[in-house]
């Protein structure tokens, strides 16, 4: 075979490894309309009341708008423009999202590896990734999140590829804070990964650390900041991004509450009785949060004791409750098993033979696995938080398999 015909296969290659995900995913939409979370609407209905009205509010029965971070439905209002919002078109979106995170991982790959077959393994095991593809069936922010990680790691990858001309630069630093920084606007839990990404720029260049640290926290501030002024002005309080983390913990510290998720209790008179006369979200909040921490205060040891199984619980290797409108079933149940032991299998083979030849990508992996545990779990886990990090997990582990080709049989880690 010529190299022209070897070219033509390798672009047929990569349109049917980019492209089939993509497929997949419009058709599982329309296929599965009761995968959708309860949640749904009321990001649907921020983003038509930004479309329509330009202001961040909710239909009154479903209480104060600030409870909920804007960045799903700033993007949806913003496609708006061009696009009715509609539950329908919020789903292409998450899509489209889902389908680009994979892209941008396939990009950064081919950076770092110069390896076509290693670009289309990316492509088609992130692409069609079982639980990966589930998300990307639901309007729900953390398909966005996933994505800015994506662009972090694409950050990375343009650092660490043979033909880097050198460490970073004050604009690799910006850029990792403003993809920090509108995750965050996405999912605020995205802010325990920050301090992954400074360990990331001091690993990287040491003797530069304080200057692009400092610009990296400048590049976060200038994303989260236009909106936490706008809460200062509209709400008169001060409210980094949205004003939930007191009903997390309420709802995830409890008499009832279990490993997986916070448990729907009943809500006592007296706290019934000052939500009733809330003002605003942040009060609403702060009453939660008054009640949650009594009962941590009260039960110290079955708090520490619950934390660690929130901990362990974002590792779990199924879905346990997802919360949609429709039941699990043990097909699903098992798929999702399956594809965690694949996903972490290959993440932790993939690591052995990254953390010889850059070990810094594999000490920041981790670390933003484990801080997204550990932030987590001082409120509510569930698997589908977890999920935005598995495309980072296959990274890692394709990079890293691509890389045991450059140590002999007898010197590879076992």
């Amino acid at each position: 075979m010529g190299k022209r015909e070897q070219r033509g296969m390798m672009v047929i290659l990569f349109v049917l490894a980019g492209l089939t995900p993509l497929v997949f995913r419009l058709v599982w939409v329309v296929l599965n309309p009761e995968l959708s979370f309860r949640d749904e609407v009321i990001y649907l209905d921020l983003a038509r009341h930004l479309a329509v009205e330009g202001r961040y509010a909710l239909s009154p029965e479903y209480g104060f708008a600030l409870r909920w971070p804007p960045g799903l439905p700033l993007l949806l209002a913003a496609v708006g423009m061009v696009a009715p919002v509609s539950a329908l078109t919020a789903l292409v979106v998450n899509s489209l999202l889902s389908w680009g995170t994979i892209l941008v991982y396939a990009v950064a790959v081919g950076w770092v590896t110069r390896r076509p077959i290693a670009v289309a393994a990316m492509l088609l095991a992130g692409g069609l990734h079982p639980s990966f593809l589930f998300l990307g069936a639901t309007s729900y922010p953390h398909t966005l999140q996933a994505f800015t990680m994506a662009m972090l790691v694409l950050g990375m990858a343009w650092v660490a590829r043979p033909d880097a001309p050198g460490p970073p630069r004050s604009g690799h630093a910006l850029w990792m804070g403003a993809w920090l920084g509108i995750g965050a606007l996405a999912v605020p839990a995205n802010l325990f990964i920050v301090p992954a990404v400074l360990l990331w720029l001091y690993l990287i260049h040491p003797a530069r650390i304080l200057p692009h640290a400092f610009l990296a926290l400048i590049g976060l501030a200038l994303v989260v900041g236009p909106w936490t002024l706008r809460n200062l002005h509209v709400e008169k309080e001060f409210t980094l991004i949205s004003a939930s983390a007191g009903q997390q913990i309420f709802y995830g510290y409890n008499e009832k509450t279990d490993m997986n998720a916070g448990a729907m209790i009943p809500i006592p008179d007296s706290l019934q009785a000052r939500l009733a006369t809330a003002q605003s979200a942040k009060e609403a909040d702060r009453a939660y949060w008054q009640y949650g921490m009594s009962w941590i205060r009260e039960n110290p040891g079955r708090a520490i004791g619950l934390y660690g199984l929130k901990f362990l619980n974002f590792f779990r290797w199924d879905t346990g409750p997802l919360f949609t409108r429709t039941e699990e079933t043990p097909f699903r149940t098992w798929v999702a098993r399956g594809t965690t032991l694949v996903v972490f299998s290959l993440f932790m083979a993939g690591a052995v033979f990254l953390w010889r030849a850059q070990p810094h990508v594999v000490y920041t992996a981790g670390a933003m696995i484990l801080l997204s545990a550990a932030g987590y779990a001082l409120f509510i886990t569930r698997y589908r938080y977890r999920l935005p990090l598995e495309p980072l997990m296959l990274f890692v582990g394709v990079w890293g398999w691509h890389l045991r080709r450059q140590f002999p049989e007898k010197d590879r880690p076992t």
